[in-house]
């Protein structure tokens, strides 16, 4: 993760994930519904808008399926899916 231009250094939102992950060295889902989240409320609500809209449903959908979204994050850290994330972090 990269600083944010004129920050001086890592942004806290980096550091907190980059925390959060360092605790355990796998990916949980929570980084990544917190990533569609901020997404999410970057682009602004807007129903006439296909991207929101994308947005919108897969974070409920997710979140509603947090259960199997983990299982789902678990087995694609086993297949090293988040590895060069992971590494780009130092974790």
């Amino acid at each position: 993760m990269q600083a944010a231009p004129g920050s001086g250094g890592a942004c806290f939102y980096g550091s907190l994930m980059r925390g959060i992950l360092a605790y355990d060295a796998t990916m949980k889902p929570e980084p990544l519904l917190a990533e569609l989240n901020r997404l999410r409320k970057d682009i602004g609500e807007d129903h006439t808008d296909i991207e929101w809209l994308a947005l919108q449903h897969a974070f409920i959908f997710i979140s509603y399926k947090h259960k199997e979204f983990g299982q789902y994050v678990a087995e694609a850290t086993e297949r090293g899916e988040f590895k060069a994330y992971e590494e780009e972090d130092q974790i």
